[in-house]
């Protein structure tokens, strides 16, 4: 399954476990647009600071 959801990326710390390790993640979410998306779709949560 290629969705950065189903991944963690957009539901977990980036700096977790997994998306330290999993090199599928880095991959294919590792470019500087795919982490501006990530990082605006955490931003937006509720509850998030």
């Amino acid at each position: 399954m290629f969705s950065p959801l189903a991944r963690g990326l957009l539901s977990v710390d980036p700096a977790s476990t997994r998306n330290q390790t999993d090199f599928f993640t880095a991959q294919m979410y590792g470019d500087a647009a795919s982490k501006e998306i990530a990082a605006s779709v955490r931003a937006s949560r509720p509850g998030a600071a």
